[in-house]
């Protein structure tokens, strides 16, 4: 089986020194270097992710190494050059406003969302940086409620070339989370999302299910944040 690798998870492999585990599921396993970033090693059952590689099967030993550019473990040796490059920014070719439908999740952090969305428009930056600094972190699990829904706001303002202000809530939400989803943030504020993001901005209508399927509550969160965004900025235009 070919495998797939995202950039920054090839980035990761030729620069990190040090590895440690975050977190390990049955499809997936989280690792971060000395800097803190993360790196998925998944199996062919998920979409691949901004920082992901795709592997034929996951490691059997907890303990992991690097050496030589490659990812040891027990006996195996994963070797990154053998893996095909997967980009990670879609080519949006669908009509924006065709994508601010499908809502109805109820959270209870709308009103400082709002917050964040009116301050975007009013191009208010220390309103900006105060809503998110609230919503950053807030909730529970590897990526907090609060942060699903500022992943679907940056995604909608990448979409909508609005990439300083995408930098900025990034930026300011990544010290105040979990460092699974301050990468995630980050690569959604330069166009960088998981595949299902890919399918849906390319015209597949269906891929809304998926990414709404995404975790307990994690994508119907991004959903809602990307959706209610998008409809201000169409409002705006």
């Amino acid at each position: 089986m070919q495998m797939k690798i995202s950039p920054r998870a090839l980035e990761w492999m030729t620069t990190a020194q040090t590895v440690r585990v975050l977190h390990r599921f049955d499809t997936v396993w989280n690792v971060a270097d000395q800097h803190h970033r993360v790196l998925a090693l998944q199996t062919v059952e998920l979409p691949m992710s901004p920082f992901a590689w795709q592997l034929p099967y996951l490691p059997t030993s907890p303990t992991l190494t690097l050496k030589n550019g490659c990812l040891h473990t027990g006996t195996h040796q994963y070797d990154p050059q053998q893996a095909t490059v997967w980009q990670p920014i879609p080519h949006a070719n669908v009509e924006t406003q065709n994508l601010a439908s499908l809502r109805g999740y109820n959270t209870q952090y709308a009103a400082p969302l709002q917050q964040l969305i009116t301050a975007i428009i009013g191009r208010d930056k220390p309103a900006i940086v105060a809503a998110t600094s609230y919503l950053a972190g807030r909730g529970r699990g590897l990526t907090p409620e609060g942060d699903d829904l500022l992943l679907g706001v940056l995604i909608a303002l990448w979409l909508r070339d609005q990439s300083s202000w995408a930098t900025l809530i990034a930026e300011t939400a990544a010290p105040l989370t979990t460092t699974l989803s301050a990468a995630f943030l980050r690569c959604a504020a330069v166009g960088e999302v998981s595949e299902p993001w890919h399918w849906l901005l390319a015209g597949d209508e269906t891929a809304a299910a998926l990414i709404r399927a995404t975790g307990d509550t994690s994508g119907e969160a991004a959903w809602h944040g990307f959706t209610t965004m998008m409809q201000a900025l169409e409002v705006c235009v």
